[in-house]
């Protein structure tokens, strides 16, 4: 008997869908819910789970998101299914899961997800394909270009979705692309110096310090002595930049403190936006740390800071902000859950 999760997701249409995200979602302990794996579906709409959970766990259920042209489809309703049933059934597991999905309209039309179609055998234990699970203490938003779906190598990236929120990117200027195969071969957005690229949101309630900014990004090219962001708030009270110096800068309305000299490989980027005790991370390094000022943040503009000409030229993979008072928020949580999924560094 062969342990496994699979299964296919199919479109209203009958039709197979590309690109839906399926997850296993265990209670552990009740009511606590983990996320223990996640895929994508294939051009065929089929998954394949190898080893999914450790048996004996439990309960837990498989959930699908999919998303396309800024239409969010998704289902968490679906039974729990006890791991013992599991345990006593002799040959492989089946059940079908009817998913009615709950749509959030972005003012797109798009297609959904009616029928998952998932196949269950009783030995199960934890599989290395899904990933971790994101560190939700303090998360405030989150944006991953790994869900993005719909969209081929140098499309346009109109909107960033926010999965922790409902503040979305959508584009502040010029045109940023999409890129299945950026970062250590994960999907990133491409911000072009030249074109002057960039995303912008403005937060419904603005956040204060102090702040954590994590950004897995890369410079595609060095700014040496010509301005570079990294990124900023639209009311240009605070930026992380390459600076006149061709070295890392941080200023939120106090000092202006300056690092390191910006190379040209990926990183996991960390702003602790805290008065007199900021501080910018490299991979976990402490690059610059000072008395930055007390503004925090009312909005992110990626690869710019509104309204002037310090454009960055990078790529970009996933951007979270937190904030660090919540109870069990953990820095170091956060980067090993980047460097776990973006990495290595």
């Amino acid at each position: 008997m062969t342990d496994q999760i699979s299964g296919q997701v199919i479109g209203p249409d009958g039709t197979p869908v590309q690109g839906a995200v399926v997850q296993i979602v265990q209670q552990d302990p009740p009511p606590a819910e983990t996320m223990v794996a996640r895929q994508t579906t294939n051009s065929n709409g089929e998954y394949f789970f190898d080893e999914t959970v450790v048996r004996g766990k439990g309960p837990w259920h498989v959930t699908v998101r999919y998303e396309e042209n800024g239409q969010l489809y998704n289902d968490f309703s679906k039974p729990y299914i006890d791991a013992d049933l599991l345990e006593e059934t002799a040959e492989a597991f089946s059940v079908d899961l009817a998913l009615e999905p709950t749509v959030v309209d972005r003012g797109a039309a798009s297609i959904g997800i009616n029928q998952s179609q998932v196949n269950l055998s009783p030995d199960i234990s934890e599989s290395a394909s899904a990933g971790p699970d994101i560190p939700d203490s303090g998360l405030l938003h989150n944006y991953d270009p790994r869900e993005i779906t719909g969209l081929s190598d140098g499309d346009s990236v109109s909107t960033r979705t926010d999965r922790e929120g409902t503040d979305n990117m959508t584009v502040g200027n010029g045109s940023p692309s999409y890129e299945s195969n950026g970062i250590n071969n994960n999907p990133t957005i491409r911000y072009e110096k030249s074109n002057s690229d960039q995303h912008t949101v403005t937060f419904g309630a603005s956040v204060g310090q102090p702040a954590d900014v994590f950004i897995v990004g890369q410079l595609v090219t060095n700014s040496g002595s010509s301005d570079g962001s990294l990124f900023g708030d639209p009311s240009e009270t605070m930026y992380v930049r390459s600076g006149d110096s061709d070295a890392w800068e941080l200023y939120a309305g106090g000092s202006l403190l300056s690092g390191s000299s910006p190379d040209t490989n990926p990183h996991v980027y960390t702003t602790r936006l805290d008065g007199a005790n900021s501080v910018f991370y490299i991979d976990g390094s402490s690059d610059l740390s000072g008395n930055a000022g007390a503004n925090g943040l009312n909005g992110l503009v990626i690869a710019n800071r509104s309204g002037d000409d310090q454009q960055g030229d990078l790529r970009t993979g996933q951007i979270l902000v937190y904030n660090p008072d919540a109870p069990g928020y953990n820095r170091s949580d956060v980067r090993n859950y980047l460097v776990d999924g973006w990495g290595p560094f």
